[in-house]
């Protein structure tokens, strides 16, 4: 999300981009500006730390907090995320590299394709590439257009990955299941000072190696009107299922909408909506989920964060059988969350966060949990509701 704040503190951002920071910055931007010998040659270098410790009221027995995207580990201090983010400009060739290491990668690239290899060709699976956050080169073909290619941070949610770029720690039920990043090729064109227009081909929702033979595409229009006001529009549409799937070749739609204002200097809102299915071989599978978000500057430097989300599907179903889950393993799933955010320093945020989460079936984790957490046994949920404290501190230049 969009940080009014620290723009008002630090106008070139480190870190890699987020749905509200491209809106803010032109796509191509390196994360942080740098002098060398030739003006049209540049290198950067940015990074951030996210560390916490976390309890939750259940109790689990397997210390998973389930269904939380990054921060899901109960009673333990954990290193989030540590990352190291360099970009190249050079004339019209620009790169860019983020590598990332904690628990953050482990849980991003867990829906990953593992395929096997040969003497020849090697394997892939998630662990090969859950230490890129970003890795991608692109040409400025003119002022206006931007060609890229390689592995992309989503920005079709209004939420980051990076925590300093969102008002809550903890992300949204919404924001953790839809797509965190694309493989592939994109073409982002200014259209005008206030809105960008972006194309991309990609291997599919959270995908490096396609697991099909299909291809997603991906439509998306930013607008903007200074610090006050952004919103944005996005069609994901491709075959997610993989190839041979028993859904048969079902076609997935995903539209999302998301808007950002500042209503004053103290109040800042957002909203966040999606809607999206399937049409497989036992009917129309859908999904939808919605997401509104509040922050007031109560004093320098201290910020109130709140937030709730739910999530809605309803799998298709007939005599041939049921559709596997795509988001979540129940009707819905709830979510409500408030964040103070404590900035003493520039690049320092120390937050406190409580968060109560509750589903229509088991997803979460209370007391002795059954299973292995194995393949062959894996672990069992039997809880419907899960509450938890967190105290966080993200650090970045």
């Amino acid at each position: 999300m969009h940080d009014e704040h620290e723009e008002q503190q630090r106008k070139s951002e480190t870190g890699p981009e987020s749905p509200a920071r491209a809106a803010a910055q032109p796509a191509s931007e390196p994360p942080k500006k740098s002098e060398t010998d030739d003006p049209d040659k540049k290198f950067t270098v940015g990074g951030y730390v996210e560390t916490f410790y976390q309890y939750n009221f259940n109790n689990p027995g397997n210390g998973i907090s389930n269904y939380r995207g990054y921060d899901d580990r109960h009673n333990t201090l954990t290193l989030q995320n540590a990352v190291v983010d360099v970009g190249f400009r050079a004339h019209e060739l620009l790169g860019r590299i983020a590598i990332q290491t904690g628990t953050t990668p482990s849980s991003m690239f867990s829906e990953d394709t593992s395929l096997p290899g040969t003497d020849a060709a090697g394997e892939t699976s998630p662990a090969l590439w859950r230490h890129l956050q970003r890795a991608s080169v692109g040409w400025q073909v003119s002022s206006a257009v931007l060609l890229e290619a390689g592995l992309f941070v989503s920005n079709v949610n209004i939420e980051s990955i990076p925590v300093k770029e969102n008002w809550n720690w903890s992300r949204s039920s919404l924001s953790t299941r839809m797509p965190n990043y694309f493989s592939g090729a994109r073409m982002t064109v200014s259209a005008s000072k206030r809105l960008d227009v972006s194309a991309m081909v990609v291997n599919g929702w959270n995908k490096v190696v396609d697991d099909n033979d299909e291809k997603t595409g991906i439509v998306q229009a930013i607008y903007r009107v200074s610090d006050t006001f952004t919103g944005s529009l996005s069609y994901v549409g491709g075959v997610e299922r993989e190839g041979g799937a028993q859904e048969g070749r079902a076609y997935r739609h995903l539209a999302d909408a998301w808007i950002q204002a500042k209503l004053s200097s103290v109040v800042s809102v957002g909203a966040d909506g999606t809607l999206g299915g399937e049409h497989t071989r036992y009917g129309l599978h859908w999904f939808a989920g919605a997401a509104g978000y509040g922050r007031i500057h109560l004093l320098d430097p201290l910020w109130l964060a709140l937030r709730v989300d739910r999530l809605w599907e309803d799998p298709a179903g007939n005599v041939n059988g049921v559709s596997r889950p795509i988001l979540i393993d129940a009707k819905d799933v709830t979510s409500f969350a408030a964040t103070l955010d404590y900035r003493p320093l520039p690049g320092i945020s120390l937050r406190v966060e409580g968060r109560h989460d509750r589903a229509a079936a088991d997803l979460f984790f209370k007391g002795a949990v059954a299973g292995a957490g194995t393949p062959e046994s894996p672990y069992v949920t039997d809880a419907r509701r899960q509450t938890t404290a967190l105290l966080g501190l993200v650090a970045w230049f």
